[in-house]
């Protein structure tokens, strides 16, 4: 009952900032609106005391001054309607989750004279209309990001060129809008920051809402694709992005794959369509948000409550902490870094995966230093870790088994992949048990350090199998038996002629390959089992006439004929005895 009542009562605080407050602005000298209508007209409620850039006309720089615009369920109508100031610094966002947004143009981040704060819009419901055109982005980060409701642009859909190197991004998240559609062109490219205008599909459980494009679909080298598949769960296919009326370009397109643990993706651009491929991956990924995407700027540090990543101890210092800045990404939006040059950390994931045997693991990570100190006393290298730790329970307490250590350090300004490979058996070495749970962690090894570490595209992947020797002792630990003298099911084969010929040292029902014999032409014919798999077993036939008398038995009085190669674990020798004694003994001989 607690529950429920819990859940009324948000209810009924939600209608009542609906229906009394409606849309509102928060931020600096933000608060809510009396009017949202005046939206329509560019004019905030007079008691909330406007930052500067904000017109009262009908068009540009609406919301400035790092403001949040939040649309509930009105409908708001501009003419040239942007986000940001033409003049300062200050950026603009909106949060809809409802109502309609309609303008003849719609800009984000309208900066043409500086570098602004970033600007975004987030749609998760509501309908955004544009009669013309969508721009996103000039001189600053621009963001829209759509997760439901609905996207009608009716001219060109324009990626400015970037030139200050901040991301100009549209984000597709998941299956939740219910269209996306442009009557004009999709231009993503013609800049000359590479990589900086980006359309980002984060794909929903089985696939994504295209985007829908009457006219052309313009790329080059100037774009980046980003393909995020952490929620995606649906198999083997083929989905399709975007639909257009024909390919512009494509070529030198950067592609940045995303949490694609279990498939492997690979762009297709066909004369009317964006597509993906996603076929099996053989050797899946371990971790999850290993490009560090998930992270949030809010929760200041990784906190296993919102990510699968979080630091020791699970500050909230902001000491650890994502960036979107393109310089310190290595591929995708964001890369995560170590804030304080005076501290040290690490940033952790407790992995759903148990040692298996017999396998090799990759622990690898990509580095780059940058952002050099002016502090004097900041002297120690700047260098990092990667560590292993396990656990018998997810989750458990987790105890360290093996590190990459070595004071590890990327050359300045460019991002480097660092590789620590392990085996399971490296790991049972140091106290771990087949079974128990991985931990990795990737650890500033250095208070005072001379640059700040910035790291991005974490991975741990099984990328083999190395296989046991095939000799006595593994084959004898596998049945639990000892040494090779002795007979544990007391069956008169001792444990090596078990090993030997193929038999169960634990089952004396079970012999194996028992030598056969028979006459033939005057001989006997003698066949035994040797195993292709061990080069230090010796197999040969002794003879003796008289178990008495000497010389006893020796390895004489036979001749191997012929070897039937099966290909398999075991060959049969062929030797011929000739019979003209009248009494002879044979016995197989085998030696390690």
């Amino acid at each position: 009952m607690k529950n429920k009542l819990q859940i009324c009562l948000l209810l009924m605080v939600t209608a009542l900032v609906v229906n009394l407050q409606a849309d509102y602005v928060t931020g600096t000298s933000g608060g809510y609106l009396t009017d949202s209508n005046n939206w329509s007209k560019g004019v905030f409620d007079n008691t909330e005391n406007p930052a500067a850039g904000t017109s009262t006309g009908a068009s540009s720089d609406l919301l400035a001054g790092d403001r949040t615009m939040i649309m509930v369920s009105d409908f708001a109508t501009f003419d040239e309607f942007s986000l940001g100031s033409d003049n300062n610094t200050s950026g603009g966002h909106i949060d809809m989750t409802g109502g309609t947004l309609s303008a003849t143009n719609l800009t984000i981040n309208v900066n043409n004279t500086s570098i602004a704060n970033a600007c975004s819009i987030t749609q998760s419901g509501g309908s955004v209309i544009v009669a013309n055109a969508l721009n996103i982005g000039k001189m600053g980060a621009a963001t829209y990001t759509i997760s439901g409701g609905s996207l009608t642009v009716g001219g060109n859909v324009a990626f400015n060129s970037a030139l200050d190197g901040n991301e100009h991004t549209l984000v597709i998240d998941g299956q939740g809008a219910s269209s996306i559609t442009v009557g004009g062109g999709f231009f993503a490219g013609g800049g000359s920051a590479s990589g900086c205008q980006n359309l980002k599909f984060n794909l929903g459980e089985t696939g994504i809402t295209p985007v829908a494009v009457s006219g052309a679909f313009y790329a080059d080298e100037q774009t980046e694709i980003i393909l995020d598949g952490a929620d995606y769960t649906g198999g083997v296919q083929t989905i399709t992005l975007a639909t257009y009326a024909n390919n512009e370009d494509g070529a030198g397109v950067v592609e940045t794959f995303l949490n694609f643990n279990d498939y492997i993706p690979s762009l297709v651009f066909t004369n009317g369509a964006l597509l993906v491929n996603l076929v099996e991956n053989p050797i899946p990924e371990l971790l999850l948000d290993g490009s560090f995407e998930g992270l949030s700027v809010e929760d200041k540090e990784p906190n296993s409550a919102t990510s699968p990543w979080f630091t020791n101890g699970e500050g909230a210092n902001a000491s650890i902490i994502p960036t979107t800045d393109s310089a310190s990404v290595n591929a995708g939006l964001q890369a995560v870094y170590f804030n304080y040059y005076f501290d040290s950390g690490a940033i952790v994931q407790n992995v759903d995966k148990t040692l298996e045997s017999y396998e090799t693991y990759e622990f690898s990570v990509w580095n780059l230093l940058a952002e050099p100190s002016s502090n004097s006393s900041h002297t120690n290298e700047s260098s990092f870790n990667l560590s292993v730790w396990t656990s018998d329970t997810l989750g458990g307490t987790y105890i360290y088994r093996k590190g990459l250590f070595g004071n590890l350090a990327a050359t300045t300004n460019e991002y480097q992949q660092f590789t620590f490979s392990f085996s399971t058996a490296d790991i049972v070495t140091e106290g771990a048990s087949v079974g128990d749970y991985i931990q990795v962690r990737i650890a500033k090894a250095n208070e005072n350090s001379t640059y700040r570490l910035f790291f991005d595209d974490a991975s741990l992947k099984m990328v083999g199998i190395v296989l046991p020797d095939p000799g006595y002792p593994t084959w004898a630990d596998s049945y639990g038996v000892g040494g090779e003298l002795w007979d544990a099911d007391a069956d008169g084969w001792n444990n090596l002629t078990e090993y030997a010929l193929g038999g169960n040292p634990t089952n004396g029902f079970i012999d194996g390959n028992i030598p056969v014999f028979e006459s033939v032409d005057g001989a006997m014919l003698y066949v035994y089992a040797q195993r292709t798999d061990d080069t230090n077993l010796t197999y040969y036939l002794e003879t003796d006439s008289d178990l008495v008398v000497a010389p006893g038995w020796t390895n004489a009085g036979y001749t191997v004929v012929a070897t039937n190669v099966t290909g398999g674990t075991f060959d049969f020798v062929t030797n011929s005895v000739p019979i003209i004694d009248p009494v002879k003994f044979i016995r197989l001989v085998i030696e390690k």
